[in-house]
């Protein structure tokens, strides 16, 4: 019966692959990669807008220049280059040195200077009239289109969608929209008021346009940090902006296209999920591993299922507390992992070890009841951690966000692993085996001993001073990946009664996005 539902899944899920992907391709903007002539050798997408769709008495002579944000790539920023695109603009959407597929290295300083010989070499070479070019940014994205200011006074307009924090430029940027979330960070929040206030306050008239001093906030209720990037009312406004500084006829836009756009890229990962029970069950067959009694108490032939642990959850919780709040301050000695060269992540992994090495020394008696480690539990447990990631990253990567490594990326990918590994063997001896009636126990344990983490690190940087926000700003897709670590995690370990597959499926995920997503040093 089981192994009946899960082919059903798995041809729902093909299903809603293929019908998530046709929404995609129907509604999506040609996109064309390339590597521009500058001294950083920018990776770079453009979009053109499809000849038939260009406003009457407008033409490809205008341009937008797009830059991500810490910790992200060019294409988070497809759905404001589709729209920047819509209303008749060739559009240049950047890779920041060490991110995306760029295979640079990160700093501050070089992510702007990268930024600056990227527009310098496609006005160089012919690609954009720069008095026709508007820059937009997210984040340090955002803060790096507000400084070109200095660089490219001429440039037409400018949107920064939540700045990060920056050293005021010596030219006020031309044509300046702001755009803020409701629940940015604080941080954030007081730069893109400070730059508002600097900007000298609201302006709007067409002569404030045609001067180039047209000035506007504008705040995103209910928008995080993230979901403003494809928030219809900052894509929107960043594109009315665009226009009016450019002074492209308006006609109607695709919004309802990008929409549908976004829509087919959640159908197809909801369809890619449901086929991941029967790709464990599949994994698990070509592994020969024999189905595991361990659901319900009974004895693996692989081993152990383990007993559920003597500790009550408050006690699990104390020692998980202990253990984060106790790494927490060791950071402080020094980042042992800074050799992997990931910013933020060398120290989010070594982290990690400090308190998994913690957790474990405070579970001894768990470890005693379900410690032993079976091979081929294990090697189904990396079969299947490498698949999914790789099948995630290569849907994410088509339309949503780069989350596939690199040359320089993959090296760091084993290391990393081998250093979560600890910390989510410890979790796993902590929550026991399955069993239906605890499922809701072990969730509320899982929750408590992530939060616990969660908050060490912001401990670290609000107490200890460790100057790690990147953590903590990206909170919500560490949400997402713990999430996804305990389903894939539950999975095997219901079918193999092995908390060390558990453990290294766990450790294969957060080592993936750990390389895929933190910034190259």
């Amino acid at each position: 019966m089981a192994r009946r539902a899960e082919w059903i899944l798995a041809i729902l899920g093909g299903v809603l692959m293929l019908v998530g992907g046709t929404l995609i391709r129907k509604n999506r903007l040609p996109v064309r990669s390339l590597v521009l002539n500058d001294g950083c050798h920018t990776p770079a997408s453009v979009m053109d807008r499809p000849i038939t769709w260009i406003p009457e008495g407008a033409s490809l002579r205008y341009y937008a220049i797009v830059i991500h944000g810490l910790s992200g790539n060019r294409r988070v920023m497809y759905s404001i280059g589709q729209r920047l695109a819509e209303i008749g603009m060739r559009v240049y959407l950047l890779d920041s040195p060490g991110e995306g597929d760029s295979t640079g290295h990160f700093s501050f300083g070089d992510a702007e200077r990268c930024a600056a010989e990227a527009v310098g070499s496609l006005a160089r070479s012919g690609q954009i009239e720069l008095n026709r070019t508007v820059f937009v940014g997210h984040s340090l994205g955002g803060a790096i289109a507000v400084r070109l200011a200095d660089f490219f006074p001429e440039a037409a307009g400018t949107v920064a969608i939540s700045p990060a924090p920056l050293v005021l430029p010596r030219h006020i940027p031309p044509n300046l929209l702001i755009i803020s979330a409701q629940f940015d960070p604080p941080q954030l929040v007081n730069a893109a008021h400070e730059l508002f206030n600097a900007a000298g306050g609201a302006r709007g008239s067409p002569e404030d346009f045609r001067q180039q001093r047209a000035v506007e906030f504008l705040r995103i209720p209910l928008a995080m940090h993230s979901s403003v990037l494809v928030d219809s009312r900052s894509t929107s406004a960043a594109a009315d902006w665009a226009a009016r500084s450019l002074g492209i006829p308006q006609r109607g836009t695709m919004a309802k296209f990008e929409g549908l756009r976004l829509l087919g890229c959640v159908i197809a990962l909801a369809g890619l999920l449901l086929v991941f029970p029967g790709g464990v069950s599949l994994t698990c067959w070509l592994c020969r591993v024999a189905p595991s009694a361990g659901s319900d108490g009974a004895v693996s032939p692989q081993g152990r299922a383990g007993a559920p642990s003597s500790m009550g959850p408050t006690g699990i919780l104390l020692r998980g507390g202990v253990a984060a709040v106790v790494a927490a301050g060791i950071m402080m000695l020094g980042v042992p992992l800074h050799a992997l060269r990931l910013y933020a992540a060398d120290y989010l992994a070594s982290f990690v070890v400090f308190a998994g090495l913690l957790l474990l020394a405070l579970l001894p008696r768990a470890m005693r009841a379900d410690a032993g480690i079976q091979s081929r539990p294990v090697l189904a447990a990396i079969v299947f951690g490498i698949g999914a990631a790789m099948a995630v990253g290569a849907a994410l990567n088509w339309q949503v966000f780069d989350l596939w490594p690199n040359a320089p990326r993959w090296w760091r990918f084993v290391p990393l692993a081998l250093a979560c590994w600890p910390y989510f063997a410890a979790e796993e001896l902590a929550l026991g085996p399955l069993r239906v009636s605890r499922n809701f126990r072990r969730w509320g344990i899982f929750l408590g001993l992530r939060l616990e983490l969660f908050f060490a690190l912001a401990l670290g940087y609000y107490g200890f001073g460790s100057g790690e926000f990147l953590p903590l700003l990206i909170a919500p897709a560490l949400l997402i990946l713990s999430v996804a670590q305990r389903l894939g995690g539950d999975a095997l370990r219901r079918r193999t009664g092995s908390a060390a597959a558990a453990a290294t499926f766990d450790a294969i995920l957060a080592a993936w996005f750990l390389a895929t997503v933190f910034p190259l040093r």
